[in-house]
């Protein structure tokens, strides 16, 4: 049976044109390309959307501080300009800043610009997502799966100088140029901000950089970078993903307000009180077998619980340091609870082989 299809194919093969076997192989790539895409979390109002509203109670605070290096409007040709600029000049610095508050109230970052946000308490790597990206898509009024995307990558620092990139996934076909006013649908988009429209905020959760958890502290992220994503497929200026596939979104859009429009970043899991978080010391942290926990007031108990909520390890403690062996344990993440004197202090330890 195996031979007779493979010959029956053969000889459909001799009977069609040069031309008909290339459309035809287009279009069974078209096929199997459609199997592998579209994957990620959908537009808002459809099931299985991430999208975080600007208020929602999640959310418990807000960026202070915002610098914006402006990128062109057209990186392709900078001769291009628009109000006599050929940079974009939509919005400023501080628009970006406090609450998400509306489709007007950003700041434009033109092809390549970036923003710069400061956070101070410091946003910690808690349960799910740990902040969100506000800008202002316009959702498709005949299709609410679609919108007018303008993409961005997000990087974090934990001392300003050193930033890290969340590992972002693009499966939007490049063969095409997306033009300047078309639509997209977001699920192509994985960790890259912009993927939903005015006060919905694309979320984001450290646990996706634990792979640098040696230099970047998770735990006491400062800062936050924006990058637009340059939507072009020209690959002398295109944006890649982390699997170097070109990120396609509008192109050119020579305006003052080209590029990413940032409108807030907000934050979910916040150092509300960071004295308490610099009691503890836990090192090393990602740990291969023995923790090390020291704490300025004396260890009363410690809890372990698995992602899962699951006690894996408890007992009893009357020292301010205490270690502990994890070298049995599977590698993942897990939650510590720390009972001293006078609080109960929980942190993220990371398992590694």
């Amino acid at each position: 049976m195996p031979d007779s299809i493979i010959i029956f194919t053969e000889e459909i093969f001799y009977m069609i044109s040069d031309k008909k076997i290339l459309l035809l192989l287009l279009f069974l790539f078209l096929c199997f390309n459609s199997i592998f895409s579209q994957n990620f979390a959908p537009q808002v109002g459809f099931n299985n959307s991430d999208a975080v509203h600007k208020d929602r109670g999640i959310i418990v605070n807000w960026a202070k501080d915002c610098k914006v290096k402006r990128g062109y409007i057209n990186i392709s040709d900078t001769t291009i300009t628009y109000s006599g600029s050929n940079k974009a000049t939509f919005g400023a610095d501080s628009n970006a800043i406090g609450e998400a508050d509306g489709v007007l109230n950003v700041v434009s970052l033109g092809d390549g610009g970036f923003a710069e946000l400061y956070f101070n308490p410091p946003i910690y790597n808690g349960e799910g997502f740990d902040f969100a990206v506000f800008e202002n898509a316009i959702i498709h009024q005949q299709d609410s799966s679609l919108a007018f995307l303008e993409l961005a990558f997000v990087e974090v620092s934990s001392d300003g100088q050193k930033f890290y990139r969340f590992p972002s996934v693009s499966e939007y076909p490049s063969y095409k140029q997306v033009r300047a006013f078309d639509y997209l649908d977001c699920s192509y988009f994985h960790n890259l901000a912009g993927k939903y429209p005015a006060f919905y905020g694309t979320p984001f959760d450290l646990d996706d950089l634990i792979e640098f958890s040696s230099e970047l502290d998770l735990n006491r992220i400062t800062h936050i970078r924006i990058i637009d994503v340059i939507g072009t497929i020209n690959q002398d200026f295109a944006s890649f993903d982390m699997f170097g596939n070109i990120i396609n979104d509008p192109f050119p859009t020579p305006f003052n307000s080209g590029g990413f429009d940032l409108d807030a970043v907000g934050v979910i899991n916040q150092l509300v009180n960071f004295e308490s978080y610099k009691k503890i010391l836990l090192y090393p942290n990602p740990v291969k077998d023995i923790l090390n926990i020291y704490h300025k007031d004396n260890i009363k108990r410690i809890v372990i619980c698995d992602m899962q909520k699951k006690i894996i390890f408890e007992n009893e403690f009357n020292s301010s340091y205490c270690q502990i062996n994890l070298t049995d344990y599977e590698t993942g993440v897990y939650f510590l609870y720390i009972n001293s004197e006078n609080e109960i202090l929980t942190r993220k330890i990371i398992k590694i082989k």
